[in-house]
């Protein structure tokens, strides 16, 4: 089966992954709670000293995470990979 390549500019490229990766964590999250009561309901995200939400240190993980397994998966798709 032949499928066609994705033709984007590399910047766009790193940001649907990146978005990939979020919405996954995100869900990913959700779902472990939803499934289980006694998740730790610490959540993603805190907020910094300027009153700003940003991830955890621990989501940034899961994120990276994340982005390198949709990187891997998406890399077939992306013309000149």
């Amino acid at each position: 089966m032949t499928s066609q390549k994705i033709e984007m500019p590399t910047e766009d490229w790193v940001e649907l992954i990146d978005e990939l990766a979020k919405w996954h964590v995100a869900i990913a999250d959700q779902s472990a709670r939803n499934a289980n009561p006694c998740y730790p309901r610490a959540g993603l995200t805190q907020e910094d000293e300027e009153g700003h939400q940003i991830y955890t240190e621990q989501a940034k993980i899961k994120i990276e995470q994340a982005a390198e397994d949709i990187e891997h998966i998406l890399a077939h798709y992306k013309a000149g990979a």
